[in-house]
């Protein structure tokens, strides 16, 4: 059967006496000890057949860290389950499963146990006065009371080499955890664990002839541990202007986020951010989950696992209205806010997609984003920026609304129905999106361009709000039988590469990039960008 959990071994350091090697050595754990190079997968256990003989701690291909050191250790296997619930102990008391040296003063006679969590995860949880720190491959070493680490059984720390925990700086154990050759078998035993022992984790400590020390340790004199989460994980989902995005894990849930790492020098951007989006709370925009200034400056956030919108292939026709409509519900939000709230960089890069089928998409980074009634700061993605906003780099800084991100967003949805305007020399960007516009609504003309014709409207004052949008949008016909045949959209990072400069501009950041030059952008085909009430009448010529 699969009976081996994991092997508790001396963590080789440099302190002057290994205490964890004499844990080791201690006769009340005599019937725990697994002698050197022989882990516990490896021993002649009753009822074990030739085949079922090899549980590994580690794999052929993995580095030698993962190996069984060269020394005597402790096992932890099924058939020698605890002596208490809720799992195995470790601590000064001589009831414990693995009794440790009295003679240091900070471990507590139950300082911490093992178990299984409802998942089936192996988990270390901490209760002493003083704290336990867990580290994988050297990260996370942040000390912790009344804490739990997932230490087996989830992708994190299973492809971890080195796990160590660590009850003082002269204690500290690496944990080895078995990987069974038969999950299946192993799972049942889990399961019969969790049954005979986990289960009673909901009962009170005293119950079980534990004395808590949660409320002691205000009183012992020492400063108590730190009990904000641990996020590990460095995968890099993306980067911007301020900080750089990580896919994290928490060591204690195993829930996976995206960690937005800022710089210590861009303390004030942090705070910034952290202030609005702890004011706003939507389903079309992506939660804070917490805001942590240690080890690093970072916003934890809800994970989106399909990424940006950016990265999406074969968006349909039915898949652009329902992101019209999701994005104008929360524009709709942010802006009805007292103060609003401007995005001021909404580009595709920036619409998260959480799920395709159904579609849910999510507003993110709002590193931009302010509560006001009126702006005047120069910042944005030159590519998606409002006219009002980018024709400020050479006159005279002046005010602007909310209604920066109506044109931004009204420009993605046009990109994404109708494709990116085309290349024209003779036209400035606005130019091409005028008569691209222009072109689409000619030759198919419906609700969506109608409406776009009242978002891409180059005087901000005659640009319908959000709400209006929002209520026209959901007008909009969406077939959830046709199937999802999309237009021959340009892709988005061929439509980045149209234009010279896609940056986004930090707030006073100055720049004039040529696609903003001097040139009138001219309706050809019929008029664009006025109110509808002003259709009949020809626009008036707008030079940048």
């Amino acid at each position: 059967m699969e009976d081996v959990i994991a092997c508790l071994y001396p963590h080789e350091d440099a302190t002057d006496q290994n205490y964890a090697k004499v844990a080791v050595d201690k006769v009340e754990n005599r019937s725990r000890r697994v002698a050197a190079q022989a882990p516990a997968a490896l021993l002649d256990l009753p009822g074990r057949t030739t085949r079922e003989s090899t549980v590994s701690f580690y794999d052929e291909s993995e580095e030698s860290d993962s190996e069984p050191p060269n020394i005597e250790g402790l096992q932890l296997t099924f058939t020698l389950g605890p002596k208490a619930a809720p799992g195995f102990w470790l601590g000064t008391a001589e009831g414990c499963d693995i009794v440790l040296p009295s003679s240091l003063p900070s471990i507590s006679r139950h300082h911490c146990f093992l178990s299984f969590d409802e998942e089936g995860r192996l988990i270390v949880r901490d209760h002493s006065k003083h704290g336990t720190i867990v580290e994988y491959d050297g990260k996370g070493k942040e000390r912790r009371r009344n804490f739990t680490w997932i230490i087996g059984g989830h992708i994190g720390p299973d492809n971890t080499k080195k796990i160590v925990i660590e009850l003082n700086t002269k204690l500290r154990f690496r944990i080895l955890v078995s990987k069974p050759s038969f999950p299946t078998t192993y799972s049942d035993n889990v399961k019969m664990f969790r049954a005979n022992f986990a289960a009673e984790t909901s009962l009170p400590l005293g119950a079980l002839g534990i004395q808590s020390n949660a409320s002691t340790a205000a009183s012992s004199g020492t400063s108590s541990p730190t009990g904000d989460h641990i996020f590990l994980g460095e995968k890099k989902l993306g980067s911007g202007s301020f900080a750089t995005v990580f896919r994290v894990w928490d060591v204690s849930t195993g829930a996976e986020f995206a960690s937005k790492r800022f710089n210590d020098d861009q303390t004030s951007e942090w705070q910034r951010e952290k202030s609005v989006m702890e004011l706003i709370s939507h389903k079309h925009i992506v939660p804070l989950h917490c805001a942590l200034q240690k080890p690093i400056l970072q916003l934890v956030l809800e994970y989106q696992p399909l990424g940006a919108l950016s990265e999406q292939l074969h968006i349909s026709r039915n898949e652009v209205i329902i992101i019209l409509q999701q994005g104008l519900s929360a524009l709709t939000y942010l802006h009805g806010r007292t103060p609003p709230i401007a995005h001021r960089d909404i580009k595709p890069a920036n619409i998260l997609v959480y799920t395709r089928n159904p579609l849910l998409i999510k507003l993110g980074d709002f590193g931009l984003s302010k509560a006001n009634q009126n702006f005047k700061t120069h910042c944005g993605t030159h590519r998606y920026m409002a006219p009002e906003i980018f024709t400020s780099e050479t006159r005279q800084l002046r005010q602007y609304s909310c209604a920066v991100d109506i044109w931004s967003f009204g420009l993605v949805i046009l990109e994404y129905a109708y494709g990116s305007p085309p290349r024209c020399r003779e036209l400035s960007w606005l130019g091409r999106i005028v008569k691209h516009l222009n072109e689409c609504h000619e030759s198919e003309p419906d609700g969506l361009t109608d409406l776009l014709l009242d978002m891409l409207v180059i005087d901000p004052k005659e640009r319908i709000s959000a709400a209006e949008c929002l209520a026209r949008a959901l007008r909009l016909p969406v077939d959830v039988d046709l199937p999802s045949t999309p237009r021959p959209v340009q892709p988005y990072a061929a439509i980045a590469q149209s234009i010279e400069e896609t940056s986004t501009l930090k707030p006073n950041q100055r720049s004039m990039v040529s696609v903003f030059a001097n040139q009138a952008p001219q309706a050809t085909r019929g008029p664009v960008g006025i109110s509808q009430r002003e259709r009949a009448m020809t626009p008036r010529p707008f030079t940048v």
